[in-house]
This record gives C-alpha cells, structure tokens and sequence, in this order.
C-alpha cells in the first residue's frame, strides 16, 4: 500500500532566517517554528503546549522566505516529512523534518527602514486592516 506523506503547519519563526547555497549554488534555508497549542489537561485547566519544527526550503521557495520572514513572523508550511539519520563520533543521530514545498508568510512584508526614515512608520499605518 502507497502511503501520503502530507504536513501543514501554521506557526512562527523563531530563530532567523539565512539563505546559503550549496556548492553547485542551489539556494537553500532552514526555519524554525514554533506551533502553540492550548488544550485542556486532566482536571480541565488549560494549558500551552508548543512544538518546534525545523522547515528546509529549496530553490526560489528559499530565496523568497529569506526575503520575507523574520523572527516573529507567523507563516504557513506545506510539505512533507522527512527523517535525516547521520553518525557523529560513533553515535546514530537521527531527526525529523518538514521539507517544504511551498511557503507563505501571513503578514505583508515590512519596508526595512533607513535610520530616521519616518515614511516606514507613516505607511505601515496606513495599511493596517481592521
């Protein structure tokens, strides 16, 4: 039987992000994010859980999310899981990851800002929905 390996998560970026390439200069980043979760415990208190994920993104996916996201910044994976297994100093490590096939960041790029460049300030005011 084929199975389906499909991952979606809604989270935010915890460390930042940084584009490198390989030596054949394919663009690649790593992010981090972290998922919250409130959910009742045993006696029906709530409490948080949050889940730390690593995300890989590959080629123009990478370039853009090394552009657009920040630490802080909530976005959408989608993806699939992958297990990477490596030996170090005779010791098996093995670790889960989500290799992403699409990216989206859930807020507007922010202008970065040029010391005492107060027009950033003036439109990010004017684009905020209610």
């Amino acid at each position: 039987m084929n199975g389906f390996n499909r991952v979606l998560v809604i989270g935010t970026v915890v460390q930042p992000v940084e584009l490198r390439h390989t030596p054949k200069g394919k663009p690649v980043t790593t992010l981090r994010l972290a998922v919250n979760e409130v959910r009742r415990d045993i006696d029906g208190n709530p409490c948080d859980e949050t889940c730390y994920i690593s995300c890989e993104v590959w080629g123009r996916s990478a370039e853009l999310s090394a552009d657009l996201l920040d630490v802080g910044s909530p976005a959408v994976v989608d993806g699939r899981l992958k297990l990477s297994q490596w030996e170090k100093n005779g010791k098996k490590h093995s670790r889960h990851y989500i290799l992403a096939d699409r990216v989206q960041a859930l807020t507007p790029p922010a202008r970065r800002a040029e010391p005492g460049d107060q027009s950033v300030v003036k439109s990010a005011a004017n684009e905020i929905a209610f």
